[in-house]
């Protein structure tokens, strides 16, 4: 949960004001795929790998934290066989995608569970200060 905090929170951080956040969450056979899209400046090409690394910033950013979050988050991730990448959201702002495979356990609960949906999506929507859950 730790994970999510951290990327829900970059991305309301670094959007603007009046800005968008979407999260999606789908679930997949044998994997959970949690994107966190929204409006904001994004991240430039060059710097989506550094800023997985310990005390990266992005250059010229108006907003700063420790560089930490997002080394953890990664590290999170792939300690459970994941993965976490950046890219571009059909927004124009930055697209993070967090990948956390099922336990042997829990892809069996899941196909035994019947669900109305394999996916769901909130928008953070920053003028109006509230979220719309929509599932689909």
């Amino acid at each position: 949960s730790r994970v999510f905090a951290n990327l829900l929170s970059n991305a309301v951080k670094f959007t603007p004001e009046r800005g968008r956040v979407l999260v999606h969450m789908a679930r997949q056979p044998n994997q959970l795929v949690v994107t966190i899209a929204d409006n904001g400046p994004g991240v430039p090409l060059h710097e989506r790998e550094r800023i997985f690394e310990k005390f990266a910033q992005i250059k010229g950013a108006e907003r700063r934290g420790a560089g930490l979050g997002l080394t953890f988050c990664r590290m999170v991730a792939e300690a459970h066989g994941g993965s976490l990448t950046v890219g571009e959201s059909d927004m124009g702002g930055a697209l993070f995608c967090l990948t956390l495979p099922f336990a042997e356990e829990e892809a069996m609960v899941f196909a035994d569970v019947s669900l109305p949906s394999s996916s769901f999506d909130w928008v953070f929507d920053s003028a109006s200060a509230h979220h719309s859950p929509n599932p689909n």
